[in-house]
């Protein structure tokens, strides 16, 4: 059985704020203005990342990497604008950017591949 798409969506925002504030928190920034910023980061650039990869594994027959390189860098890239605005106590917006976007993005890619979105999928059904 395969999940929903509006569960995968949920899933994968809250999946990736956890992911991205707990990278934040690890590095060192702990002011409730920066937090808020790499939530509010998530919230713009996550659901648009996941809908279009989804709508390319969906629609086209584009090799994975052929369109998820390029959704990442974007996602990089808008994170690392929004960062370098709003969050002044964030000192390296886009080694941050990038840093916590691999972080995030290997911990889900690991764990769509050990299949736990299925177990969790089936636990909760």
């Amino acid at each position: 059985m395969t999940f929903p798409l509006l569960l995968l969506h949920i899933i994968a925002l809250s999946l990736t704020i956890l992911i991205e504030i707990s990278v934040a928190l690890l590095s060192g920034y702990r002011d409730r203005k920066a937090l808020k910023t790499v939530l509010i980061a998530q919230i713009l650039t996550n659901p648009i990342v996941v809908l279009i990869s989804n709508a390319c594994v969906l629609y086209t027959n584009l090799p994975y990497l052929a369109f998820q390189l390029p959704l990442e860098i974007a996602a990089v890239c808008a994170e690392w604008q929004i960062y370098k605005r709003f969050a002044a106590t964030i000192t390296h917006p886009f080694l941050f950017s990038l840093a916590a976007n691999t972080i995030s993005y290997t911990i889900g890619y690991v764990l769509s591949r050990l299949g736990a979105f299925n177990v969790l999928w089936s636990f909760l059904f």
